[in-house]
């Protein structure tokens, strides 16, 4: 396997999970530029990461990893609807067009390639580029926008999702893109006042061990931005995206915690926004309501890391939020790499290495969540 972009390296995480373990794949090398997400990657996983840009890497030296399978998560920054949609004009986009191009010049390009970005790249010009030489190679794609509430993990994240299978026949195809995961998640709600739900509720990802009084929000910072926070209890089923931005941004960047109870007078208001999936309208002041962050350690929860996941200890809180706010769902990549393998042994069976596969009814319960980012 060949990790481009690898960040702290959910994708390799959401392998690991599809597979049984990572006893199952071995990683001929991972590529990114960021010290930090290269040094927390090594510290979870044990491989270096290459800090080198991959537009300078040739094809052949692609060929000679030998890889079956790319994982990669090319910048979104081109493609976010929060930032300036440059696309592929954006030099951030060059990596992913100097892979473009080196996939119709390799001589044993991968059989399997799997993609993450925002949901705005489906609309890019870097992604039309990236189809026609996929086509161009034999490739058949399958797309997909979906998001983690989907899978019963109460966190909106709306993701664009590439699968390609190397068609040993040769000819390229590309799949309309789909919203739905056949018989592994739950449709989104369409709607502007009622949200796609997680039957599982935001208490189950907290850490009962946190102190509060650590990661309360100043009230002069509540006062300031209560009319864009969005507010949660732990019986939420949703929370919103936590970006790279969160705990310094506060309109768009991830939802905060209630701490205080709500109060009777307020439980009929909080019990109908739970069951739409929206925020309440609370009859106290968010002044009142002690508002607190959720910890790095409660966003990957909600990413799904494992709980052996760490961050080297001398990163502080607002670079262990960029780092997850860049990251993936480990629980949808897991369910589309089930796929993409499934496909690939439908496909050429006798090219395949034995593979053992967890995949237990529990993995396989769905969720709902609308767009963001």
């Amino acid at each position: 396997m060949l990790e481009l972009f690898c960040g702290i390296g959910g994708l390799r995480s959401g392998l690991a999970a599809a597979l049984g373990g990572s006893a199952g794949f071995t990683v001929v090398k991972a590529i990114d530029l960021s010290p930090d997400a290269a040094r927390t990657y090594t510290a979870n996983y044990g491989d270096r990461v290459d800090q080198v840009n991959i537009a300078t890497i040739g094809a052949q030296a692609f060929d000679s990893y030998e890889a079956s399978l790319w994982l990669m998560s090319p910048p979104c920054q081109p493609y976010t609807v929060q930032g300036p949609q440059r696309d592929a004009a954006d030099p951030r986009a060059d990596a992913l067009r100097h892979l473009t191009e080196v996939l119709g010049q390799m001589k044993r390009p991968p059989k399997m390639i799997f993609l993450e970005n925002v949901a705005a790249f489906e609309q890019s010009e870097s992604l039309k580029a990236l189809l026609a030489a996929l086509v161009s190679a034999g490739y058949a794609v399958e797309q997909f926008i979906l998001s983690p509430i989907q899978f019963d993990i109460p966190n909106s994240r709306l993701r664009y999702y590439l699968l390609a299978t190397l068609d040993s026949g040769g000819s390229g195809s590309v799949a309309a893109t789909a919203r739905l995961l056949p018989d592994r998640c739950k449709p989104l709600a369409d709607s502007s006042t009622s949200r796609t739900c997680a039957s599982r509720t935001i208490a189950e990802f907290l850490d009962p061990d946190l102190v509060t009084a650590d990661w309360l929000l100043p009230e002069k910072v509540v006062g300031k931005h209560s009319a864009v926070l969005d507010v949660i209890t732990a019986q939420f089923q949703r929370s919103c995206c936590f970006t790279a931005g969160y705990s310094k941004r506060y309109k768009g960047a991830g939802s905060v915690l209630r701490t205080v109870a709500v109060t009777e007078a307020e439980e009929p208001a909080v019990a109908s926004a739970i069951k739409a999936g929206v925020s309440a309208q609370y009859t106290e002041s968010h002044a009142n309501m002690q508002l607190r962050w959720l910890s790095p350690r409660e966003v990957l929860n909600l990413h799904c890391f494992g709980p052996e996941f760490k961050f080297p200890a001398n990163l502080s809180r607002k670079q262990q939020y960029k780092l997850i706010g860049n990251s993936i769902n480990v629980r949808c990549v897991e369910r589309l790499l089930c796929r993409l393998l499934e496909q690939q042994e439908d496909g050429t069976e006798a090219d395949q290495p034995q593979r053992k596969r967890a995949r237990t009814e529990q993995n396989a319960q769905p969720s709902n969540d609308t767009a963001e980012e």
